[in-house]
């Protein structure tokens, strides 16, 4: 080691700095790992001297969980973090807490180098308010795998039962807490988690192994957290709603007598009306019973929590458009008017309501903002492209989907921090101005609430007039294209028999020709996009594509991949 140094008789200390290594000493074992041996070429009685010291790693114990990711803002990263699985009881744990005004974030949590099969689960808090009412059921989690179009790149996550401990009570010691997301992929595979997750809210990350597996070797964990600031109002600037009149509300006395034959409800909030929009409104809803659908027209404002909430979320606070929150408040409220008019909670009263229509557009009648917790296309994806400070930006950015489910629904079914709703009534909206609310109602009263038009000029039912269908598909939509037109024709829809030898111009859909493929202009051309008909005007159109919010992709875009122009724009 030290070749050539000349030593003076007497004692001399050698020092050897040793590291420790990452893998663990066998329980129990006394091996010695660093020997230093140093010989002098001398007359010495002693020309060798010998020291052996043990550096054998053990596994380190801690009382609390080791911080996984800390600081401010919403994109931050952890460090690498290595830990070892020793036994069949072991558990590493880790936590984090997502940042505030950090809105709709995703975890992003990689585990690798395993030496053993280790699976990995992420726990976030239950939810502590709910939309309808206490659930009536619950689920503790729903697996939503993580995979991409390419089936050769990845592993297989396994159906989580019992074979993975997810109780957080007795893993963590904690109430209130359930698992949001799970890796566990047999084998020694990499193990990922990619997980929305909520502002100011405390997780915890447990790392284990399947079936009592345990390694001396390390294993190796690290996350990343990303997210969007929170929109809020400009200083110095109003973010408040205006054009809303704040009316005398009460409580269910202040709102119209309950009906046990009405089978509708019409939600409006009549502060947006005018009184002259009010009496034509009023008609209309009258004429549709008269056809078979008895209904009650609801100002739901009049309800003083609904009229209170809704004061509060237009801005009484100026803060209160970007907080999701404020919006539930409305619904949650609004949930009350509905179970009053359905005798939920009033066992001296019942109405068979089998239809919820919510009349004007989110400011209105709040959509309800439900919790996202899906890995692919999430919300929080089309927030960006939301550009004008407000309501919808904000319950988008925070990873919420907008939904009027809940107006339909007695309770939720909880799961982890959101819920999930079954509706048990049919739910419909009408937008967007007044006008054309009741536009639409006018339709509905004009072909006699069906669907199928068969008036004559002067308005009066005639079997004998045709009308036709139209239905648009492609790739793994077509078999459901073709079962859509089997159900038409069944319907009494002319122009949609199919010829294999003459192609129908009335049905766009592949089946296997090379000529099959349709663009932006044939599907113009089915819907009378352009005024110009195929023939007479189609009554029914099922057009059945890749779509965003104004745009449809048909099958040729769909097909070559040229998204750039071959989009059909409504």
């Amino acid at each position: 080691l030290l070749p050539g140094l000349p030593l003076l008789p007497g004692l001399h200390t050698l020092r050897v700095p040793v590291r420790a290594g990452l893998v663990l000493e066998p329980q129990g074992s006394d091996n010695t790992l660093a020997t230093v041996v140093g010989k002098i070429t001398s007359e010495s009685s002693q020309p060798e001297a010998t020291k052996s010291v043990s550096i054998g790693v053990t596994e380190g114990i801690r009382s609390s969980a080791l911080p996984l990711i800390a600081g401010s803002g919403c994109s931050l990263d952890s460090n690498l973090e290595i830990a070892h699985i020793t036994g069949v009881d072991d558990a590493e744990v880790y936590s984090f807490t997502v940042p505030t005004d950090c809105g709709g974030a995703r975890l992003e949590l990689l585990m690798t180098n395993l030496a053993a099969d280790l699976d990995v689960v992420l726990f976030g808090p239950t939810a502590t308010s709910y939309l309808r009412g206490t659930p009536t059921s619950s689920s503790p989690y729903v697996e939503d795998h993580q995979y991409d179009l390419n089936p050769d790149d990845g592993s297989l996550d396994t159906e989580v039962l019992r074979d993975i401990n997810i109780d957080a009570e007795t893993l963590l010691g904690v109430t209130g807490y359930a698992p949001v997301a799970v890796s566990a992929r047999r084998g020694l595979a990499d193990e990922f988690i990619e997980a929305r997750v909520a502002t100011s809210n405390k997780y915890y990350v447990v790392v284990s192994g399947y079936n009592g597996a345990s390694t001396n070797q390390p294993f190796a964990i690290q996350a990343r957290l990303r997210g969007l600031q929170l929109d809020s109002c400009p200083v110095n600037a109003s973010c408040s709603v205006t054009g809303w009149t704040d009316l005398v509300s009460g409580g269910f006395d202040t709102l119209p007598d309950r009906d046990a034959a009405a089978t509708t409800l019409y939600l409006y909030n009549e502060g947006w009306w005018t009184a002259a929009d009010l009496t034509t409104l009023w008609g209309r809803v009258t004429s549709i019973g008269s056809l078979g659908f008895p209904g009650i027209l609801v100002p739901v404002d009049r309800y003083t929590p609904v009229n209170e909430a809704l004061a509060d979320w237009y801005g009484n606070s100026n803060e209160a458009r970007f907080r999701p929150e404020a919006a539930n408040d409305v619904v949650r409220a609004i949930g009350e008017v509905i179970d009053y008019y359905t005798g939920r909670n009033d066992p001296s009263f019942s109405a068979d309501i089998q239809y919820v229509v919510v009349l004007g557009d989110d400011r209105e009648i709040p959509f309800a903002r439900v919790v996202d917790n899906t890995t692919y296309s999430n919300e929080t994806d089309h927030a960006p492209s939301i550009t004008e400070l407000g309501e919808l930006r904000s319950a988008l950015g925070g990873g919420y989907i907008l939904s009027d489910d809940p107006y339909a629904s007695e309770s939720g079914i909880a799961i982890a921090d959101t819920e999930f709703f079954v509706p048990t009534r049919s739910v419909g909206r009408l937008v967007e101005t007044r006008a054309q609310i009741l536009e639409q109602l006018q339709a509905f009263i004009d072909n006699a609430g069906i669907l199928k038009r068969q008036l004559d000029s002067d308005g009066a039912f005639d079997p004998s007039i045709e009308v036709y269908g139209a239905a648009a598909g492609y790739d793994f939509l077509k078999d459901g294209v073709e079962e859509i037109i089997d159900n038409l024709i069944l319907g009494g829809y002319s122009g949609l028999e199919v010829d294999v030898e003459t192609p129908n111009a009335r049905i766009l859909n592949e089946r296997g020709g090379s000529n099959d493929l349709w663009t932006d202009q044939d599907l113009a051309d089915l819907i009378g996009a352009d005024g110009d008909f195929l023939g007479p005007e189609n009554t029914v159109v099922s057009v059945n594509a890749h779509f965003d919010q104004n745009r449809a992709l048909p099958s040729f875009g769909n097909a070559t991949g040229d998204e750039s122009n071959d989009l059909f724009t409504v």
